[in-house]
């Protein structure tokens, strides 16, 4: 049976990833484990790769691999508007909900914008601005709607 080291990684840090051509920012969250039952294989495999020395494993003694769940993301939306205006967020994900996400312009100079964490995919969007549902100006990706008219595309 051959000696095996294993080591326990701090959680990442979060990172920043924007595009120029879009008022989306996406930003990731640390990973989070799935919960599991906790076995004494696990709970020693565990305790054994924090130790300075190497793990041997017996046969009857095999232990799982954890695995790490998709990594949820901070997505930024952003747009101007008259100062003043409501402005929302609707998209595939609050079930195109007009009023679930609003956009807020604390300084007052009319660049609206709200922080939300979504699950990776493929998102369709638009904003709604006094009522009227925009696409994103600064987006440059659309796609065709059951409508006839465009949704903007946000890739987490």
């Amino acid at each position: 049976m051959t000696a095996q080291k294993k080591s326990i990684l701090p959680a990442k840090r979060a990172t920043k990833k924007s595009s120029a051509a879009s008022g989306i920012k996406v930003t990731s969250e640390p990973r989070r484990m799935q919960s599991k039952p906790t076995t004494c294989a696990s709970v020693t495999a565990a305790v054994c790769a924090s130790s300075p020395l190497p793990m041997v494993q017996s046969p009857a003694a095999a232990v799982t691999p954890v695995k790490c769940s998709p990594q949820p993301k901070r997505v930024t939306f952003s747009v101007r508007a008259d100062p003043g205006s409501k402005v929302f967020v609707a998209g595939d994900f609050n079930k195109w909900d007009a009023a679930a996400n609003p956009l807020t312009d604390p300084s007052g100079t009319g660049d609206f914008s709200t922080v939300m964490t979504m699950d990776p995919g493929t998102y369709e969007y638009k904003f709604v601005i006094n009522g009227t549902w925009c696409v994103d100006p600064d987006c440059t990706e659309w796609i065709q709607n059951s409508l006839s008219t465009l949704n903007s595309v946000c890739k987490v």
